[in-house]
């Protein structure tokens, strides 16, 4: 079964200050308490990081610019205000 393609612009408060990459485990305080924007793209090969960001407008255009370069037909999906940007 197929995985519909699509960019998601989520948020939320940073609460561990752990980060888990391809380059291992590392400790980085400084976004500890503060409201973070992410943007991920999705299709049939998994999730992947693509941005994250104080600014929720910020988060709009970057959320929008990769989706059309990506050429994603749907719209972004917005888990913040909780509808298409």
């Amino acid at each position: 079964m197929a995985v519909a393609e699509f960019i998601e612009l989520t948020g939320g408060i940073v609460t561990s200050s752990t980060i888990i990459s391809a380059r291992g485990a590392y400790v980085n305080p400084a976004h500890l308490g503060q409201m973070r924007f992410f943007v991920s793209h999705t299709d049939d090969k998994g999730a992947f990081y693509l941005w994250d960001g104080a600014s929720y407008d910020e988060a709009i255009r970057i959320a929008e610019n990769m989706r059309r370069g990506l050429g994603v037909s749907e719209p972004v999906r917005d888990t913040v205000m909780g509808d298409a940007a």
